[in-house]
């Protein structure tokens, strides 16, 4: 299953699969959380 990629990307009517588009959201919203100085400290080992 496919949608277009959108705002955002070089070509926005290009087809992309549901699958990458919702794991670059999911990796996307990783980064944020991890960038938020408000959140947890990291672990330390």
């Amino acid at each position: 299953m496919t949608r277009k990629a959108g705002p955002g990307f070089a070509d926005p009517d290009y087809d992309l699969s549901v699958d990458w588009l919702a794991a670059r959201e999911a990796i996307q919203a990783a980064q944020a959380r991890h960038d938020d100085k408000a959140g947890p400290p990291c672990a330390s080992w």
